[in-house]
């Protein structure tokens, strides 16, 4: 009689589990398939794969001084002038999970760096979503991000938590059409930067 039991308690909670698949990522089309991707949506979204890349990537973003010809003058950026520029990580849909890249790691010690040597300055990270689900659950999903992205920033970085601070938009700030994966892969994001 136990036997019998297990396998029909095996055979429920496959079937509840199917179930669920089928009408999570098939019905409502909330699972992230990278198959069903093109190259080109991949490649819009993929970051920079050396840290060198990922410097000169950073670097990109500064505005430089124009200099007028024939003068000599450094125009490369700062540490300060790169941290003033907005960051953004990526997340997989319905996810929470920080996957660290180089470039992160790359932003997170010149971060570090600077946090150190201003003690009243705070990393600041705001949580974004797509626009799958409700507004509110959006919310609580965005501050979910960014807490996981403050967690790592304190165990493995070494940041103190009182510099960091963490909000969240939801769904409110899109950068990107959420009507198609690649606009929604683009909003599913937390933002670092640095607060003075």
């Amino acid at each position: 009689m136990n036997k019998t039991v297990f396998i029909l308690s095996i055979i429920l909670v496959g079937w509840i589990a199917g179930g669920a698949y089928v009408y999570t990522c098939k019905i409502k089309q909330l699972c992230y398939d990278p198959a069903e991707a093109s190259i080109s949506e991949r490649e819009e979204i993929e970051e920079p794969s050396t840290e060198e890349e990922a410097v000169s990537e950073l670097l990109d973003t500064v505005s430089t001084a124009t200099v007028e010809e024939g003068t000599t003058e450094d125009t490369t950026p700062t540490q300060e002038e790169v941290l003033q520029r907005t960051y953004t990580i990526y997340f997989q849909p319905m996810s929470t999970e920080l996957i660290v890249e180089e470039t992160h790691r790359v932003f997170f010690r010149q971060a570090k760096d600077w946090l150190v040597k201003n003690p009243e300055g705070r990393l600041q990270l705001i949580g974004h979503t797509d626009s799958t689900g409700s507004p509110e659950r959006n919310i609580v999903f965005g501050e979910k991000r960014a807490q996981s992205v403050k967690a790592y920033l304190v165990a493995a970085v070494g940041l103190p938590p009182i510099q960091i601070e963490v909000d969240s938009k939801g769904q409110a700030q899109p950068l990107a059409d959420n009507t198609t994966e690649t606009g929604r892969a683009k909003n599913r994001r937390v933002e670092l930067y640095i607060r003075r």
